[in-house]
Protein backbone atom coordinates (compact mmCIF):
# COMPACT_ATOMS: atom_id res chain seq x y z
CA UNK A 1 0.00 0.00 0.00
CA UNK A 2 1.57 3.20 -0.82
CA UNK A 3 1.90 6.02 1.95
CA UNK A 4 -0.57 9.02 1.54
CA UNK A 5 0.38 11.94 -0.44
CA UNK A 6 1.72 14.64 1.89
CA UNK A 7 0.03 18.35 1.89
CA UNK A 8 2.01 21.05 -0.32
CA UNK A 9 3.51 23.85 2.23
CA UNK A 10 6.41 25.45 2.31
CA UNK A 11 7.64 23.07 4.94
CA UNK A 12 6.97 20.34 2.16
CA UNK A 13 8.34 22.51 -0.89
CA UNK A 14 11.36 23.20 0.90
CA UNK A 15 12.46 19.38 2.22
CA UNK A 16 12.73 18.84 -1.73
CA UNK A 17 14.72 22.01 -2.07
CA UNK A 18 16.93 20.72 0.30
CA UNK A 19 17.15 17.16 -0.54
CA UNK A 20 18.07 17.88 -4.34
CA UNK A 21 20.31 21.10 -4.09
CA UNK A 22 17.88 23.71 -5.68
CA UNK A 23 19.98 26.85 -6.87
CA UNK A 24 18.22 29.53 -6.21
CA UNK A 25 20.18 31.95 -8.41
CA UNK A 26 23.63 31.32 -10.53
CA UNK A 27 25.86 33.89 -11.58
CA UNK A 28 28.73 31.77 -12.91
CA UNK A 29 28.74 30.44 -16.80
CA UNK A 30 26.71 27.47 -16.71
CA UNK A 31 29.50 25.72 -18.80
CA UNK A 32 31.42 25.84 -15.80
CA UNK A 33 29.18 24.02 -13.51
CA UNK A 34 28.59 20.36 -12.95
CA UNK A 35 25.77 18.16 -11.21
CA UNK A 36 27.70 15.03 -9.18
CA UNK A 37 26.24 11.68 -10.54
CA UNK A 38 24.89 11.04 -6.78
CA UNK A 39 22.40 13.58 -7.03
CA UNK A 40 20.47 12.31 -10.29
CA UNK A 41 18.70 9.55 -8.38
CA UNK A 42 17.44 12.23 -5.65
CA UNK A 43 16.52 14.23 -8.66
CA UNK A 44 14.68 11.45 -9.93
CA UNK A 45 12.74 10.89 -7.01
CA UNK A 46 12.20 14.78 -6.34
CA UNK A 47 10.44 14.78 -9.50
CA UNK A 48 8.37 11.84 -8.53
CA UNK A 49 7.26 13.59 -5.64
CA UNK A 50 6.76 16.66 -7.32
CA UNK A 51 4.38 15.40 -9.89
CA UNK A 52 1.92 13.36 -7.22
CA UNK A 53 1.83 16.86 -5.21
CA UNK A 54 1.18 19.18 -8.49
CA UNK A 55 -3.06 18.58 -8.18
CA UNK A 56 -2.63 20.62 -5.29
CA UNK A 57 -1.43 23.43 -6.58
CA UNK A 58 -4.51 25.55 -7.17
CA UNK A 59 -5.69 25.20 -3.33
CA UNK A 60 -2.34 26.90 -2.32
CA UNK A 61 -1.38 30.53 -2.23
CA UNK A 62 0.52 32.54 -5.50
CA UNK A 63 3.80 32.09 -3.60
CA UNK A 64 3.51 28.99 -3.08
CA UNK A 65 2.61 28.08 -6.78
CA UNK A 66 5.22 30.09 -7.89
CA UNK A 67 8.00 28.79 -5.68
CA UNK A 68 6.83 25.00 -6.71
CA UNK A 69 7.08 25.62 -10.53
CA UNK A 70 10.19 27.23 -10.62
CA UNK A 71 11.88 24.08 -8.63
CA UNK A 72 10.25 21.96 -11.17
CA UNK A 73 11.41 23.76 -13.69
CA UNK A 74 15.00 23.40 -12.57
CA UNK A 75 14.55 19.63 -11.91
CA UNK A 76 13.52 19.09 -15.32
CA UNK A 77 16.42 21.17 -16.52
CA UNK A 78 18.83 19.34 -14.34
CA UNK A 79 17.54 15.34 -15.59
CA UNK A 80 17.47 16.94 -19.10
CA UNK A 81 14.25 17.28 -19.57
CA UNK A 82 14.24 20.38 -21.32
CA UNK A 83 10.34 20.65 -22.74
CA UNK A 84 9.42 19.85 -19.40
CA UNK A 85 11.60 22.86 -18.04
CA UNK A 86 10.41 25.13 -20.59
CA UNK A 87 6.61 24.62 -19.79
CA UNK A 88 7.23 25.04 -16.00
CA UNK A 89 8.76 28.35 -17.08
CA UNK A 90 5.82 29.26 -19.06
CA UNK A 91 3.13 28.02 -16.34
CA UNK A 92 5.56 30.22 -14.27
CA UNK A 93 5.02 33.38 -15.87
CA UNK A 94 1.28 32.76 -16.78
CA UNK A 95 -0.19 32.19 -13.25
CA UNK A 96 -1.41 34.92 -11.26
CA UNK A 97 1.22 37.13 -12.31
CA UNK A 98 -0.92 40.44 -12.04
CA UNK A 99 -1.84 38.84 -8.40
CA UNK A 100 2.18 38.73 -7.63
CA UNK A 101 3.13 42.22 -9.31
CA UNK A 102 -0.03 43.44 -7.09
CA UNK A 103 1.72 42.38 -4.00
CA UNK A 104 4.86 43.46 -4.60
CA UNK A 105 3.79 47.04 -5.52
CA UNK A 106 1.91 46.81 -2.53
CA UNK A 107 4.85 46.25 -0.60
CA UNK A 108 6.74 48.77 -2.49
CA UNK A 109 4.64 51.41 -2.09
CA UNK A 110 4.93 50.59 2.13
CA UNK A 111 8.67 50.89 2.07
CA UNK A 112 8.26 53.61 0.17
CA UNK A 113 8.68 56.65 2.70
CA UNK A 114 11.98 55.25 3.94
CA UNK A 115 13.95 55.72 0.55
CA UNK A 116 15.18 58.62 -1.15
CA UNK A 117 13.15 60.48 -3.47
CA UNK A 118 15.33 58.90 -6.41
CA UNK A 119 15.24 55.08 -5.03
CA UNK A 120 12.79 52.41 -6.65
CA UNK A 121 12.87 48.91 -4.83
CA UNK A 122 13.70 46.30 -6.90
CA UNK A 123 13.31 42.91 -4.80
CA UNK A 124 11.56 41.97 -1.48
CA UNK A 125 12.02 38.64 0.83
CA UNK A 126 10.87 37.92 3.54
CA UNK A 127 12.90 37.89 6.73
CA UNK A 128 10.66 36.78 9.65
CA UNK A 129 6.79 36.29 8.02
CA UNK A 130 5.83 35.85 11.46
CA UNK A 131 6.65 39.22 12.55
CA UNK A 132 5.96 40.75 9.50
CA UNK A 133 9.95 41.90 8.90
CA UNK A 134 10.96 41.79 5.54
CA UNK A 135 13.99 42.70 3.37
CA UNK A 136 13.89 45.53 0.31
CA UNK A 137 16.97 45.92 -1.97
CA UNK A 138 16.68 49.31 -3.44
CA UNK A 139 18.32 50.79 -6.69
CA UNK A 140 19.19 55.16 -7.76
CA UNK A 141 16.56 55.57 -10.95
CA UNK A 142 18.05 56.68 -13.60
CA UNK A 143 21.90 56.14 -13.83
CA UNK A 144 24.32 54.90 -16.37
CA UNK A 145 25.95 51.75 -15.19
CA UNK A 146 25.55 52.13 -11.88
CA UNK A 147 22.50 51.34 -9.60
CA UNK A 148 23.83 51.97 -6.53
CA UNK A 149 21.80 49.83 -4.28
CA UNK A 150 21.04 49.88 -0.62
CA UNK A 151 19.70 47.39 1.70
CA UNK A 152 16.42 48.16 4.08
CA UNK A 153 14.93 45.70 6.78
CA UNK A 154 11.31 46.89 7.55
CA UNK A 155 8.31 45.44 10.12
CA UNK A 156 4.86 45.63 8.92
CA UNK A 157 2.17 46.01 11.80
CA UNK A 158 -1.32 46.41 10.39
CA UNK A 159 -0.95 49.47 7.87
CA UNK A 160 1.98 50.71 9.32
CA UNK A 161 5.81 50.40 8.62
CA UNK A 162 8.42 50.57 10.65
CA UNK A 163 12.13 51.15 9.90
CA UNK A 164 14.52 48.58 11.51
CA UNK A 165 18.12 49.16 9.80
CA UNK A 166 19.26 50.52 6.50
CA UNK A 167 22.69 50.16 4.63
CA UNK A 168 24.12 51.66 1.59
CA UNK A 169 26.02 49.05 -0.40
CA UNK A 170 28.81 49.16 -3.30
CA UNK A 171 28.67 52.68 -5.11
CA UNK A 172 29.69 51.02 -8.16
CA UNK A 173 27.78 48.06 -8.76
CA UNK A 174 26.07 47.78 -11.74
CA UNK A 175 23.49 45.46 -10.75
CA UNK A 176 22.94 43.42 -7.13
CA UNK A 177 20.52 40.35 -6.23
CA UNK A 178 18.47 39.91 -2.92
CA UNK A 179 18.12 36.30 -1.01
CA UNK A 180 17.30 36.01 2.76
CA UNK A 181 18.78 32.22 3.61
CA UNK A 182 18.28 30.29 7.21
CA UNK A 183 17.88 34.11 8.88
CA UNK A 184 20.68 36.01 6.80
CA UNK A 185 20.34 38.37 4.33
CA UNK A 186 22.73 37.91 1.03
CA UNK A 187 23.60 40.15 -1.49
CA UNK A 188 25.42 39.95 -4.46
CA UNK A 189 26.61 42.83 -6.27
CA UNK A 190 28.21 42.71 -10.10
CA UNK A 191 30.77 44.94 -11.41
CA UNK A 192 31.77 46.19 -14.83
CA UNK A 193 34.81 44.00 -15.76
CA UNK A 194 35.10 43.72 -19.36
CA UNK A 195 35.79 40.10 -20.23
CA UNK A 196 35.83 39.28 -16.71
CA UNK A 197 33.00 39.29 -14.34
CA UNK A 198 33.71 40.98 -10.77
CA UNK A 199 31.43 40.20 -8.45
CA UNK A 200 31.02 40.85 -4.64
CA UNK A 201 28.98 38.79 -1.71
CA UNK A 202 28.07 40.66 1.43
CA UNK A 203 26.46 38.85 3.98
CA UNK A 204 24.36 40.50 6.82
CA UNK A 205 22.62 39.77 9.92
CA UNK A 206 20.10 41.69 11.59
CA UNK A 207 21.37 42.65 15.54
CA UNK A 208 20.30 44.77 18.06
CA UNK A 209 18.52 47.57 15.11
CA UNK A 210 21.44 47.42 12.84
CA UNK A 211 22.66 45.07 9.53
CA UNK A 212 26.04 43.34 11.11
CA UNK A 213 28.34 41.80 8.13
CA UNK A 214 29.00 38.13 8.71
CA UNK A 215 30.89 37.51 5.72
CA UNK A 216 32.70 39.25 2.64
CA UNK A 217 33.54 37.07 -0.14
CA UNK A 218 34.77 38.39 -3.97
CA UNK A 219 34.83 36.44 -7.28
CA UNK A 220 36.29 37.11 -10.86
CA UNK A 221 33.85 35.21 -12.88
CA UNK A 222 30.20 35.23 -10.89
CA UNK A 223 29.03 33.00 -8.24
CA UNK A 224 27.07 29.58 -7.26
CA UNK A 225 24.74 29.71 -5.12
CA UNK A 226 22.79 26.55 -3.94
CA UNK A 227 22.15 23.48 -0.95
CA UNK A 228 24.11 20.17 -0.84
CA UNK A 229 22.50 18.06 1.45
CA UNK A 230 21.07 20.29 3.30
CA UNK A 231 23.45 23.09 3.71
CA UNK A 232 23.33 26.27 1.75
CA UNK A 233 26.87 26.31 -0.34
CA UNK A 234 28.12 29.85 -1.82
CA UNK A 235 30.50 29.03 -4.90
CA UNK A 236 33.05 31.64 -5.99
CA UNK A 237 35.68 31.23 -8.95
CA UNK A 238 38.70 33.20 -10.05
CA UNK A 239 41.58 32.23 -12.70
CA UNK A 240 45.02 30.28 -11.74
CA UNK A 241 47.69 30.37 -13.75
CA UNK A 242 50.75 32.65 -14.42
CA UNK A 243 51.23 31.87 -17.82
CA UNK A 244 48.48 31.41 -19.86
CA UNK A 245 45.92 33.81 -21.05
CA UNK A 246 42.92 35.08 -19.47
CA UNK A 247 40.86 33.04 -21.58
CA UNK A 248 43.38 29.48 -21.43
CA UNK A 249 43.42 30.22 -17.34
CA UNK A 250 40.64 26.98 -15.67
CA UNK A 251 38.09 29.52 -13.33
CA UNK A 252 39.14 27.64 -9.70
CA UNK A 253 36.49 26.83 -7.60
CA UNK A 254 35.93 27.62 -3.92
CA UNK A 255 32.79 26.38 -1.95
CA UNK A 256 31.89 28.08 1.21
CA UNK A 257 29.51 26.89 3.90
CA UNK A 258 26.97 28.60 5.67
CA UNK A 259 27.22 28.52 9.40
CA UNK A 260 25.73 30.04 12.25
CA UNK A 261 29.04 32.85 12.24
CA UNK A 262 29.33 33.27 8.57
CA UNK A 263 30.59 31.41 5.59
CA UNK A 264 33.30 29.32 6.25
CA UNK A 265 35.46 27.24 3.37
CA UNK A 266 34.58 24.24 2.66
CA UNK A 267 35.99 23.07 -0.64
CA UNK A 268 37.44 19.99 0.51
CA UNK A 269 34.18 18.19 1.23
CA UNK A 270 33.16 18.82 -1.98
CA UNK A 271 35.59 16.17 -4.10
CA UNK A 272 32.93 15.39 -6.85
CA UNK A 273 33.30 19.30 -7.79
CA UNK A 274 37.03 19.02 -8.34
CA UNK A 275 37.24 15.97 -10.53
CA UNK A 276 38.02 17.82 -14.03
CA UNK A 277 41.13 20.23 -12.58
CA UNK A 278 43.90 17.87 -13.01
CA UNK A 279 42.97 17.26 -16.67
CA UNK A 280 42.77 20.73 -17.51
CA UNK A 281 45.96 21.57 -15.20
CA UNK A 282 48.43 19.11 -17.08
CA UNK A 283 47.19 19.83 -20.48
CA UNK A 284 48.43 23.24 -19.70
CA UNK A 285 51.68 22.57 -17.97
CA UNK A 286 52.81 20.36 -21.35
CA UNK A 287 52.19 24.12 -23.13
CA UNK A 288 53.38 26.18 -20.42
CA UNK A 289 56.21 23.53 -18.10
CA UNK A 290 57.51 27.15 -16.52
CA UNK A 291 54.36 27.96 -14.72
CA UNK A 292 54.86 27.87 -11.06
CA UNK A 293 51.62 28.36 -9.97
CA UNK A 294 49.39 25.79 -11.65
CA UNK A 295 51.33 22.96 -9.91
CA UNK A 296 50.48 23.80 -6.15
CA UNK A 297 46.34 23.88 -7.85
CA UNK A 298 47.27 20.29 -9.27
CA UNK A 299 48.75 18.93 -5.71
CA UNK A 300 45.93 19.92 -4.15
CA UNK A 301 43.41 18.08 -6.30
CA UNK A 302 45.11 15.43 -6.62
CA UNK A 303 45.22 14.83 -3.19
CA UNK A 304 41.78 15.74 -2.60
CA UNK A 305 40.49 12.86 -5.28
CA UNK A 306 42.91 10.41 -3.54
CA UNK A 307 40.81 10.88 -0.41
CA UNK A 308 43.82 11.98 1.70
CA UNK A 309 43.60 14.98 4.06
CA UNK A 310 44.20 18.22 2.83
CA UNK A 311 44.81 21.93 3.98
CA UNK A 312 42.89 25.09 2.63
CA UNK A 313 43.48 25.55 -1.14
CA UNK A 314 46.74 26.87 -2.45
CA UNK A 315 44.72 30.61 -2.55
CA UNK A 316 41.73 32.06 -0.94
CA UNK A 317 40.00 35.58 -2.64
CA UNK A 318 37.94 35.72 0.95
CA UNK A 319 37.47 37.80 3.83
CA UNK A 320 36.05 36.63 6.92
CA UNK A 321 34.80 39.27 9.20
CA UNK A 322 35.17 39.02 12.53
CA UNK A 323 31.93 39.63 15.00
Amino acid sequence: MNPPTPRLTVATLAELESTTGFEWFVTAPRNELTFPERFRELMYRSRKELRALEPQLPRVSTLLQRRFLKHSAWVADVLGNFDEAATFQRRLGNIKEADWQLFQASMARGMASFLKPNQIVGALEPLDVHQGVWVALSFVKEVEEQCQPSVLVARKSGGNWQCLAQRTLSPQATNAHLKVLSGEIVIVQDRLGGSWQPTEVNCYRLHQGALQETTSLFSEHGVRLRKFDGRWTLSTFHCIGYCPCHGEQPRWLEVFQQGKNGWQLASAKYPELFEDYPRQIRSLLKRYPNDDVLPAYLHWTERLLQGKTVGPPPQKHAQKIDT
